[in-house]
């Protein structure tokens, strides 16, 4: 998807409002926010979390990132770039691969070429925000 592709969505479909973070009112904190986060990122990983945050559900934060045609062989050029820099994305504490009993605890459905993600909580406030942060704090 070009950055055209996305802008083009973005100005077309609403989205529900999501908060984010540092939610601390204590002053004498400086926690980094998500733009410190993503400008410290490679502009590909950069794009890569934009891709997967378009399949971002508002409710628990879990994002389901179907890998296109080009990925799907694990020998090819594309899917080790796919997999570096969603590695960088899950390093820099944005989000992480959701393991087979948190997605069955989610209701979510085992699917071939499908990645489900969850946007770290504590930078994207979602409705379900205790039952996110709880399936996050077993990954940290």
């Amino acid at each position: 998807m070009s950055f055209e592709d996305h802008n083009q969505r973005v100005s077309n479909t609403p989205v529900p409002f999501a908060m984010v973070s540092p939610l601390s009112t204590d002053k004498n904190t400086c926690a980094p926010d998500i733009l410190d986060v993503l400008v410290g990122l490679p502009p590909s990983a950069q794009v890569l979390f934009i891709q997967i945050k378009m399949k971002h559900n508002y409710i628990n934060n879990v994002c389901s990132y179907e890998l296109s045609e080009s990925v799907q062989d694990k020998t090819s050029t594309a899917y080790k770039l796919y997999s570096r820099y969603s590695s960088k994305l899950v390093k820099a504490g944005l989000l992480v691969r959701l393991k087979a009993d948190h997605r069955r605890q989610l209701g979510l459905p085992k699917k071939d070429n499908i990645t489900y993600f969850l946007i770290n909580p504590y930078l994207v406030r979602c409705k379900e925000y205790a039952l996110a942060d709880s399936i996050w704090k077993q990954y940290s």
